[in-house]
């Protein structure tokens, strides 16, 4: 069997389950420990903040960004976790020839995908179509969109196991190179190119309202607000295609390259290569909040509200405390001075 993080439980030359190896570098651990913290953190925190502030929540476009959350924070909350626990201690049965494990990861990593394509798709509809967006992304149609990125990749990866489960040796081998073929097309190659065609598309309208909006500020008025905002604009839109999606098509096509050598063309892929491609699999589970939920402007104002809320609620409470005790103290000096009398 082999998994998303693409390890060969049958080629020789390869270790035997989802797990790293004995061998695997200092850095692989360290960078593993970091993105499960950063994954858990930020991703509650986005979490928190929707579910929290109601007119947040109230916005059905981020029950879209509350669901990647939190297929990512399953990520970082089990896969990662399990892995240095699956690792350290021998006696579990991670290592066993077949395991339920391998099956969890791939579907973990592969519903937040489809939770991505779905956001993806939803900002693709709000840039290209802004008067029809209310149109196409009704409240039905979320809850649609919402329960298919979870349980297409679900029913694929039960069905997956049922096979390997069921067949022998000879028909899973053949059933494997069918399954890693749909799964490397539908789950690896695709997202990449929507991702690459849905960004490309948003640059360049950016960018050329961006130009206009330039030219025709320019000529009324000079150099103005409204062209720096524009600017502005293009900039975020720059920020996300240049962090996102070079990150998320180098950690899947580095995926889809190691499981096609490992199923169908049995050429050694480089360790290091093997520990980069594994951490980059778990990194965009770390990468996605900050890129799709913190740099949103509600979800930013609200989050500088609750803090502002907090803080005023200490200031208040300070207050209050040191007006009891100026009450108390002034009560004091009173009871003294008419004891001296």
């Amino acid at each position: 069997m082999w998994s998303a993080d693409n390890t060969s439980r049958t080629s020789a030359g390869h270790n035997s389950n989802f797990f790293p190896e004995s061998t695997a570098p200092l850095y692989f651990w360290i960078f593993s420990g970091i993105n499960g913290l950063v994954t858990l953190v930020c991703n509650s925190l986005v979490i928190f903040i929707i579910l929290k502030r109601g007119r947040l929540f109230r916005n059905h476009s981020n029950w879209l960004l509350l669901s990647l959350a939190t297929a990512d924070l399953s990520v970082g909350t089990i896969m990662i976790p399990w892995i240095f626990v699956c690792f350290f201690d021998s006696t579990l049965p991670c290592h066993a020839e077949w395991n339920i494990s391998n099956i969890i990861f791939d579907m973990l990593l592969h519903i937040s995908v489809s939770n991505l394509c779905i956001v993806t798709m939803d900002r693709y509809l709000w840039v290209v179509f802004p008067m029809r967006y209310q149109d196409f992304m009704t409240c039905k149609s979320i809850i649609i969109l919402i329960i298919s990125s979870w349980l297409i990749p679900a029913s694929f990866q039960t069905i997956h196991a049922l096979l390997e489960f069921k067949l022998s040796q000879d028909q899973n081998v053949n059933a494997e190179k069918v399954i890693s073929a749909i799964k490397v097309t539908v789950f690896e190659i695709a997202p990449c190119m929507l991702m690459l065609f849905v960004y490309g598309h948003i640059f360049r309208i950016c960018w050329r309202h961006s130009r206009n909006i330039s030219k025709i500020n320019k000529s009324l008025y000079g150099k103005s607000k409204k062209e720096m905002t524009a600017r502005y604009n293009l900039t975020s839109t720059v920020k996300v295609f240049c962090a996102v999606i070079p990150v998320f098509i180098l950690c899947w096509v580095l995926a889809a390259y190691r499981e096609i050598c490992n199923v169908y063309a049995s050429c050694l892929v480089p360790s290091h290569l093997v520990h980069i491609s594994r951490l980059l699999l778990k990194g965009h589970s770390m990468i996605d909040p900050i890129v799709y939920a913190l740099q949103k402007r509600d979800i930013r104002k609200e989050m500088s509200k609750l803090l502002t809320d907090g803080n005023m609620d200490e200031i208040a409470g300070i207050n209050e405390s040191n007006t009891r005790d100026g009450c108390v103290t002034s009560k004091m000096t009173k009871v003294k001075l008419i004891k001296r009398k």
